[in-house]
C-alpha cells in the first residue's frame, strides 16, 4: 500500500479480527474497483464487504450548503440506502466512522456506540491550504476551512468516543470540545522486513519516496525532492536516482520524469515492496499536513533506512542519528543521503534501531479491546 490512510484503516481492521471482532466493512470506491484478489484478502479479516461507487458531482452548489464540500461529496443517497439495507439484516454493537468525511452516516446508528476514528485534524489541513491560495480561491478555501472546523467540532461532540492518531491531534480536538476525552491510537501493523542484510550491502544509488499524490502534502514533498534536493545531489556527482512511487502523480511530476533520467515516476504499483528492496533509503520529505506520517511506520517496519524532515518525524519519539536521520533543510537532507549511501554499516545500524522502535511502537492491543470491543 502506498496510501497511509489505507494502511492505518487496514491495520485497525486486522487488529479487531485478532481480538475476535465480527467486522462488516462498508466503503466507497472511486472508480478503481477492488480486484477479486483484494476482496479475498479483505475477507480474511472481515465477515462482509459492501462497496458503494462514489460518483463525483459538481461542487459549485456547495456555496449554499450547510456543510463543506469535503463532507458533502461523500454524502450520497446510494450509501444511505446500502447502510439501511445492511441494518435490516444484522445488528451491530459498535459503528466505527473512519474519517470525518463519513460522519453524516452516524445519524443512522443512534442505537449503537459510535466511534469517530480520525486520521488527522481535517480543518487544520484546509486552513493550511488556504494560505497557499490566492484571491477568490483563497476566500473560498478559507470559508470551507471554517465550515470544516464547525463540522469537526460538532462531530467530536456527537460521537460517543473519538480517537486521534497523535497527541498533538488529540490536543487540538480537546480544544474544540474540552469535555470530550480523546483516545490516542497509533496505527497497528505487522510488517515483515523486506530489505534484508544482503540487499542492504548493495548500493544501487536509488532513493525512494512513496505517497498518494491526490494528497497535496505528498505533492509538495515530491516537488521539494525534485526542485531542492536533486540539484544538490547532481552537483555532488553522486549519480542518484529518485523514485516517486504511488498513484495519481501530477502532470508536473510526470513531465519532470520525462525531462530528467534520474527521476522515475511510477504511478500506481501493485506493491511497494520491490521498490523498498531495491532502493538504498527512504526520504520522507513531507513538511505539512496533520496526524502522523504512517509511511514512516511502514518504512521502519520493512527495514529501509530513513532520512526525514523534522515535520515528518512528528508523533514519533525518534532521535536523530539513532533510528533515523532528521534534516532541517535541503542541504542537510542531501548530506544525510550521501552519508547513508557511503556508510552502509551505519545505514544497517540505523535501520536495525528503527525496526526495534517499530516493534515497540505498535498500538497496544488492550486499549483497542477496551475501546472497540468491551465498553
Amino acid at each position: 500500500m502506498a496510501d497511509g490512510a489505507l494502511i492505518y484503516s487496514f491495520g485497525l481492521i486486522k487488529l479487531l479480527k485478532k481480538m475476535g471482532g465480527d467486522v462488516t466493512l462498508v466503503s466507497f470506491t472511486d472508480g478503481e474497483e477492488y480486484s477479486n484478489d483484494e476482496i479475498e484478502e479483505l475477507k480474511k479479516y472481515v465477515s462482509e464487504v459492501h462497496l458503494c461507487r462514489l460518483t463525483w458531482k459538481s461542487t459549485a452548489l456547495n456555496l449554499s450548503m450547510k456543510y463543506p464540500n469535503n463532507i458533502r461529496k461523500y454524502t450520497r443517497k446510494a450509501m444511505f440506502r446500502l447502510l439501511a439495507d445492511i441494518k435490516k439484516r444484522k445488528q451491530y454493537d459498535t459503528v466505527i466512522i473512519d474519517h470525518l468525511q463519513m460522519f453524516e452516516y452516524a445519524k443512522m446508528f443512534s442505537e449503537c456506540r459510535v466511534i469517530l476514528h480520525t486520521h488527522n485534524v481535517e480543518s487544520d489541513i484546509w486552513f493550511e491550504y488556504a494560505k497557499k491560495c490566492k484571491r477568490i480561491v483563497k476566500v473560498l478555501v478559507k470559508r470551507s476551512a471554517k465550515m470544516t472546523y464547525e463540522y469537526e467540532k460538532k462531530a467530536i461532540k456527537t460521537a460517543d468516543y473519538v480517537t486521534a492518531i497523535s497527541e498533538s491531534d488529540a490536543q487540538k480536538f480537546s480544544s474544540m470540545v474540552p469535555e470530550k476525552k480523546i483516545e490516542v491510537l497509533r496505527g497497528f501493523s505487522e510488517y515483515q522486513i523486506i530489505k534484508n542484510n544482503s540487499s542492504m550491502q548493495k548500493v544501487s544509488k536509488k532513493i525512494l519516496f512513496i505517497g498518494s499524490y491526490g494528497w497535496y502534502p505528498n505533492v509538495a514533498a515530491a516537488k521539494y525532492l525534485i526542485n531542492e534536493v536533486m540539484p544538490i545531489l547532481r552537483a555532488k556527482k553522486l549519480d542518484v536516482k529518485l523514485y516517486l512511487v504511488g498513484k495519481d502523480p501530477t502532470d508536473e511530476m510526470i513531465e519532470c520524469g520525462k525531462k530528467h533520467t534520474d527521476i522515475i515516476v511510477t504511478g500506481m504499483v501493485d506493491s511497494v515492496d520491490p521498490y523498498i528492496e531495491e532502493c538504498d533509503l527512504f526520504v520522507n520529505a513531507v513538511c505539512e499536513g496533520s496526524g502522523i506520517n504512517i509511511k514512516m511506520t511502514e518504512a521502519m517496519g520493512k527495514g529501509i533506512p530513513i532520512v526525514t524532515s523534522e515535520f515528518g518525524a512528528r508523533g514519533y519519539d525518534l532521535e536523530n542519528g539513532e533510528q533515523v536521520l532528521i534534516y532541517k533543510n535541503s542541504t542537510e537532507c542531501a548530506e544525510y543521503i550521501e552519508k547513508l549511501l557511503r556508510d552502509r554499516q551505519f545505514a544497517i545500524q540505523l535501520r536495525n534501531n528503527a525496526r526495534a522502535f517499530y516493534e515497540e511502537f505498535n498500538m497496544p492491543a488492550e486499549k483497542v479491546r477496551d475501546l472497540f470491543i468491551t465498553k
